[in-house]
């Protein structure tokens, strides 16, 4: 994940960027939570910096979570 991945989180959730990472932004934000932990295994970095822009907290804090 590159800065330019972190400051324009907005538009690639939109649609901007076929990178990788940006796929995978857009993947994060429309998993459920089972599958976001999932995901948060093997991109932790990614996944946190996304549920934390769309809920406001990171995956540990996030009570309706459950972390294995």
């Amino acid at each position: 994940m590159t800065e330019y991945d972190k400051e324009n989180i907005t538009e690639i959730l939109h649609g901007k960027g076929t990178w990788f990472t940006a796929n995978l932004f857009r993947l994060i934000a429309k998993a459920d939570g089972e599958n976001r932990v999932k995901l948060a295994k093997s991109f932790p970095e990614e996944v946190n910096t996304i549920h934390l822009y769309l809920t406001g907290k990171t995956i540990q804090e996030d009570n309706n979570l459950v972390l294995q």
